[in-house]
């Protein structure tokens, strides 16, 4: 063996090599997902170097053979001439161009990316929330990323705790149980030391029965407003976080504690779910609204709740985030 493969990799050399592998391949989505089209117009602005245009993402796609005149919503009646399959490629790239408007709108100055007509940049300079922005949108294409998914997903944890506790008031109690968790011992441990923080009954035998390990059984972040008087009659709110394109699975998964493990008292949990996508589209809706059951907190909530940016300083994702700033080769 030679000895520079003796030699460990720092982890910059790692986000390096990672990066030298990135392939920004596009997938094709229906339209009720049409948010993660424009994801993918802010990553190829992401790991570009000048502004994209409209016809510059429209190319990547044919570059697949994606027919995105196949995408475009309008008339079903339209010919195949090329001029119209065009014209119908155009309407689809405004539709994509108008939600990354809409999260401008939304987010103003929290939003990384500059939209000037047609075209989308990264910002020349970065606060720390465009960087937590730039933070979520890695986390909803994990894909792209192999070897950053741990790092990913532990750092949107973290992310979501932080924004958790910043919408519940300030003598709100949260906590963690996952990789960031303060409380002690295994998840079995974990579990019961919690009930015991919120003064509440559990069912020890759910608890041994079905708690092995680390594994925390969907609980990633719980919160609540504590009362003096200590009876666990309370407005709490327990979280999952899910990074996954099948996040929508995993909605039900906090309802064991509620069903099985804890006896609240008097007044029922909300069940909550983290996700990184941005689903906010409306005022009414969301994008894959069939697939939400739940109180959902997902990229634009995150993001409007996130207080002190403190933390982000401590996260192994800040330096993945600045390679990938620093790494533009598109």
């Amino acid at each position: 063996m030679k000895a520079k493969n003796l030699i460990k990799m720092s982890f910059k050399e790692k986000i390096i090599e990672q990066l030298g592998k990135l392939d920004l391949i596009p997938k094709k989505h229906t339209p009720n997902k049409n948010h993660l089209f424009a994801d993918y117009f802010e990553l190829i602005s992401l790991f570009s170097c000048d502004e994209v245009s409209q016809n510059d993402i429209i190319q990547e796609y044919k570059r697949e053979n994606i027919k995105i005149h196949k995408l475009a919503r309008g008339d079903s009646q339209i010919g195949s001439l090329a001029s119209e399959l065009d014209d119908k490629e155009e309407l689809w790239a405004d539709e994509i161009f108008s939600i990354c408007n809409v999260r401008d709108d939304m987010l103003q100055q929290k939003y990384p990316f500059l939209i000037t007509g047609k075209t989308i940049k990264l910002k020349d300079r970065l606060s720390d929330e465009n960087k937590i922005y730039i933070l979520l949108l890695l986390a909803s294409n994990l894909n792209y990323f192999p070897d950053f998914q741990s790092f990913l997903t532990s750092d949107f944890e973290q992310v979501s705790f932080q924004s958790l506790k910043k919408f519940l008031p300030g003598n709100s109690i949260v906590k963690q149980l996952g990789k960031h968790s303060d409380l002690n011992g295994t998840a079995k441990e974990k579990i019961k030391e919690l009930a015991g923080f919120m003064n509440i009954r559990m069912d020890e035998g759910e608890i041994d029965n079905n708690v092995q390990g680390n594994q925390e059984r969907g609980l990633d972040l719980i919160g609540w407003i504590p009362f003096q008087d200590k009876i666990p009659n309370l407005v709490s709110i327990l979280g999952q976080c899910a990074c996954g394109n099948d996040w929508y699975k995993k909605q039900g998964e906090t309802r064991r504690y509620e069903n099985a493990y804890f006896r609240f008292y008097k007044n029922p949990p909300i069940h909550t779910m983290f996700i990184p996508y941005a689903l906010g589209k409306s005022t009414t809706s969301f994008f894959q609204s069939d697939e939400v059951d739940c109180f959902l907190f997902e990229r634009f909530r995150i993001m409007e709740y996130i207080g002190d940016t403190g933390f982000f300083n401590e996260l192994q994702t800040k330096e993945i985030i600045d390679e990938c700033i620093a790494y533009s080769f598109l």
